[in-house]
Parts: C-alpha cells; structure tokens; sequence
C-alpha cells in the first residue's frame, strides 16, 4: 500500500452512535470549511426570515447579505460554534455522511438522547483525533449523575 492510500485509509474510523457502530471518515480542514458554510446559510436564512416580516427596505437587505456572505469569521468564533451541540451534531453527520449519505443531519441530532452525551463525545473524539482510535476501548467513564468525566488523548 503506498502512502497516498495508507493516508486515506487512516480517515476512516468507527464510531458508535445512537448505539449503532458507524463508519464514518476524520475531520479536515475542508469539513470546517463546510461547517463556516453552514453557519452562514443559517444566519441567512434567520435574516431574510426577518427582513422578510419587518418588510426592510432591499437596498437595506442586500448590503446585510453582502456583509453575511463575505465577513472573516475568526477562527475563535468558528471553533467556539464548533464545540456547541449544534457544532457537533453537524461534525458527527458529516463524518458519519460521507460513508452513510442516506443520514440525515435531523437524524443525527435526534440520534443521542442528552443523557448520554458521553457517546457523543467519544465520537467527537475519535473523528477529530490526530490519531487512531484505541481499539476495544469502551467510552469514557461518567460521574455518579451519569455526566462524562474528562477524556485524556493519547
């Protein structure tokens, strides 16, 4: 196996996710640049929805598009929305899309009840991690009220 397929190889990890044991690819630069894009789409559409009620003059309405579409968002700001719930639910989709496109970003978000987080940090950690994932390593333990304790990277 050369490099360049050793590499891509090395992308694809097993999660476990709302029980199920998916396939699902690492995160990448380009993932995040998905991710500004989403952010994007969604202050759009939460914009023009107003816009749209408050019947804003156009002239008004295209210079807040413009701006919406083409500011610099910081890396901060970008990895401060990725860490939300929202942030990864939308990593876990897009990791777990690429090998499992019938999933839907609604089914993901649906696919964890919130008292099992640690799941889905354990995902999180395994799809962003430098690294492969440990092999039968169960998820990270949790204090008695069941919330996940730190995880430690190798």
């Amino acid at each position: 196996m050369d490099n360049t397929t050793q590499s891509v190889m090395s992308q694809v990890v097993s999660v476990v996710l709302g029980g199920k044991t998916w396939k699902a690819k690492r995160t990448t630069m380009g993932d995040m640049a998905d991710f500004e894009s989403h952010l994007r789409a969604i202050n759009v559409e939460g914009f023009l929805n107003i816009a749209d009620k408050r019947k804003m003059n156009p002239d008004l309405v295209a210079a807040t598009l413009d701006r919406l579409y083409n500011a610099p968002w910081s890396q901060e700001t970008k990895v401060a929305h990725s860490q939300t719930v929202a942030g990864m639910c939308f990593f876990l989709w897009l990791s777990i899309n690429k090998f499992n496109p019938e999933v839907t970003l609604e089914q993901i978000s649906e696919m964890v009840p919130f008292d099992h987080t640690q799941e889905a940090m354990a995902a999180m950690n395994i799809i962003q991690a430098s690294t492969k994932e440990p092999e039968n390593e169960s998820l990270p333990p949790s204090d008695a009220e069941g919330n996940p304790t730190q995880v430690q990277l190798k």
